[in-house]
């Protein structure tokens, strides 16, 4: 017989946890300190090994699994504002705006392409390629808010298309993912490359 580290409970000297508290009994000091480290995670709140429970925390399952389908889908939804904007951006603006436009464009969807190679190959550099798109796109619609003549904007706010909508749009995007993205023990888990 020996006493449960946990709850100081007598239990069987083989237990591997123990019957009163429900904690797991580990062999060795390094073992039962995983959890002391410089940066202070916590407990896991469950009952299950952490080994076990880390293996559970990983992959794009949840919300990573959410965000994963997004951020695969952006280069189609970069393209397609792209072509909804065309015959606006022949009409009204110069020939050379036009371009700059469609190079943009162009740069814009091979960066989300690289993002996600970079997540899909499970880089941990990934968070902060993140926080760099993320970051563009506040970039992205306020300079398009900027650039947008008055008379447009008034023509937009008719047919229930606000500039501005994108603009806090974009910055509660980047709030609400880039805060998961460094606080998650999933996304910690995934990106290990």
């Amino acid at each position: 017989m020996k006493k449960c580290p946990h709850c100081a409970e007598e239990i069987q000297a083989e237990a591997k946890k123990c019957k009163y508290c429900s904690e797991w009994l580990t062999e060795t000091k390094e073992e039962e300190n995983i959890y002391d480290r410089v940066d202070n995670e916590k407990q896991p709140t469950s009952n299950m090994p952490p080994e076990k429970e880390k293996k559970n925390l990983e992959g794009f399952k949840g919300w990573l699994g959410f965000v994963s389908i997004w951020i695969a889908v952006t280069p189609l939804y970069i393209l397609s504002n792209f072509v909804r904007s065309y015959s606006f951006l022949i009409e009204t603006q110069p020939k050379a705006i036009f371009f700059m436009s469609y190079a943009f464009t162009i740069l814009y969807i091979a960066f989300y392409i690289w993002i996600i190679y970079i997540m899909y190959s499970k880089k941990r550099t990934f968070k902060y390629w993140f926080l760099g798109a993320a970051l563009l796109s506040i970039v992205i619609s306020v300079t398009d808010f900027i650039g947008i003549p008055k008379e447009t904007i008034e023509l937009m706010k008719q047919s229930g298309n606000s500039p501005v909508v994108g603009i806090y749009g974009s910055v509660l995007y980047a709030v609400i993912w880039i805060t998961y993205f460094w606080r998650s023990k999933r996304v910690k888990n995934t990106f290990i490359k």
